[in-house]
Parts: C-alpha cells; structure tokens; sequence
C-alpha cells in the first residue's frame, strides 16, 4: 500500500468509491469530529528553533555576573535534560549556543523532552518562564504564514457543513485563518473555543476546541488567555484536575463519546488525552475502536 507522501489523488478518489466507502459516507454527513496536531502545521515554528532561543536566553543571563547565581542552576538543569554531561559542555559555554560542538545533539534530545524543558524554573520567575519569556512565544508566532493546503481542505469541509467538530492541541490560528479566508471575513462560521466563556457564546456552524490554549488569544489578552497555554510536563499532568480547564475537559470528553474520531496529527498524542478515548469511544461495526482513516488517506496531496 503507498503511503500518505506517495498515494495519487485518483488512488485516493478510488478507495473513497471502494474500500472506505463507508467512511467517506460518513464524513459527508457530518459523523466525524477531527482531532487535529501539529502534523499538519508544519509551517508553525520549528520546534529546534524554539528550543535554540530557549538555550541561548539561559546561556547569556548564566554568564552575565549580575545574573548568574540565578540563571546558572536553570541553565544547567536544561542542558541535563539532553542526558549529556554538562561538564564536557563547559567549554563551549562562552560561544553562542548553535556553535557548540553538541549543538545538533542536544537539541535533537531536547526535541524528544520539549516538555521538560518547559518546565525548568528561574528563580523569582512565573512557572512558564521559559516558554512566555525565554522563548517568547509571542513573537516566535508573529507573522504567520498564509494557512497550508491542509487547513484550506478542513475550511472546505467546515464550509460545506461536512465538519462540525473540531478538537486541536496547536496554539496556531492557521485553521481560523482558513476559514476567514475562504468565507471572506464572515462571521458564524467557526467558533473557536479557549475558555469557558467561549462556549457561551453563540455557536457557528462548526466548533474548534483549543484545548492547549491558543496563542492569537494570549497575544491579544495575555491576562485572560496566557494560563491557558499548556505545553510544559507539569501543565499536562495538571490539565485533568486543575479547575481552570473543567469546561474544557467536560467539552472535549463529549465530543470524544458523542462523535465518531479522526485522528490526524499526533493530536492526542499528550497523557492528558490518552485516557479520553479508551474510555469514551464506542466502536463501529466493521471499523473498529476507535474509528480512523488509514494512514494513506489523510495525505495533503489527496485534499
């Protein structure tokens, strides 16, 4: 079977008429809620890069003399998250972080432990210091790109009334931008949920939980939305007791029991999730638990 970068749109067209008839059918009217991850915003900050300004903004404040008693404990915290000895770093530590000699080994360990690294402290500093600040995630998602083929093809779908539910951890507004794009600025379309207040508001014809915050929001509110923004080990652990996401958690447990689910994207890839479906999901004869296209077929060239 060709994979998803190597199936043809006529391939594709051909298991629509054939062996997932059923699923296709079942998507036209409007059964399946997707779960949507970062695969398919892939032009959203690379996660090395981010990883880069998260070093180098330790690096610098650990050497400076009148902040390196409480800038050096974190930034050596971060370096042992990649497993290596940070003795053997010192070294290099005068050098910008991307001309170390472990530069690429460290950020690819790191890639693996994002989440760690997010949830290193500074002293006297906010708990997601190294993500609000460090990185600044602000204006590492300033100036986004136009929305990729893969949000144009869910605005389709959204817009033809196919997709009315929609769950995503990306903190990007790319599927937001889509929908604004294609229905000219309209209103009612989509409502993108953060918080509670949110799921007050009027409904649109099709629904976007944000579970993991939404960083347009916090840019625009960071008093509201900054706390929303989930991405650190501990903010995942606590994302299923702290009362701050009890909507959220009530809306996004609905949806997994009350629609059938299509999986794209490492989108519940996160602990937070991983109990959601087991639990929830009902599975559909001849299509199993819980119900998703085959790789092949959620591949961008087919939308």
């Amino acid at each position: 079977m060709p994979t998803a970068s190597e199936i043809t749109v006529h391939e594709v067209l051909d298991k629509f008429d054939g062996d997932f008839s059923r699923v296709a059918t079942a998507i036209a009217n409007g059964e399946f809620a997707l779960w949507i991850g970062s695969g398919i915003s892939r032009k959203a900050p690379s996660l090395g890069g981010l990883i880069d300004l998260a070093i180098e903004h330790l690096r610098v404040r650990a050497l400076h003399p009148d902040t390196e008693a409480t800038y050096m404990p974190t930034f050596r915290e971060a370096l042992e998250i990649s497993e290596l000895d940070v003795a053997t770093l010192e070294e290099d530590f005068e050098k910008p972080f991307s001309e170390w000699t472990q530069h690429q080994a460290i950020k690819e360990k790191l890639w693996g432990k994002y989440s760690r690294l997010l949830d290193v402290r500074v002293e006297g500093k906010t708990s997601d210091f190294i993500l609000w600040e460090a990185i600044d995630i602000r204006a590492a998602f300033a100036n986004p790109p136009r929305p990729a083929a893969e949000h144009l093809c869910i605005a389709v779908l959204v817009m033809e009334g196919a997709i009315k539910e929609m769950a995503s951890g990306n903190w990007d507004g790319f599927i937001e931008a889509a929908v604004d794009r294609l229905a000219g600025g309209g209103g009612g379309v989509l409502q993108a949920v953060v918080d509670p207040n949110h799921l007050r508001t009027a409904a649109g014809a099709a629904r976007l939980l944000k579970f993991h915050g939404c960083i347009v929001h916090a840019t625009a509110e960071p008093g509201v939305f900054r706390d929303y923004l989930t991405g650190s080990h501990t903010q995942v652990l606590e994302w299923a007791d702290k009362p701050l996401f009890a909507a959220m958690r009530a809306a996004v447990n609905a949806l997994a029991a009350n629609h059938k689910s299509m999986v794209m994207g490492l989108s519940i890839q996160d602990m937070n999730l991983q109990g959601v479906f087991p639990k929830r999901s009902i599975p559909i004869p001849g299509l199993g638990r819980p119900t998703r296209m085959p790789k092949a077929t959620y591949s961008a060239r087919m939308l």
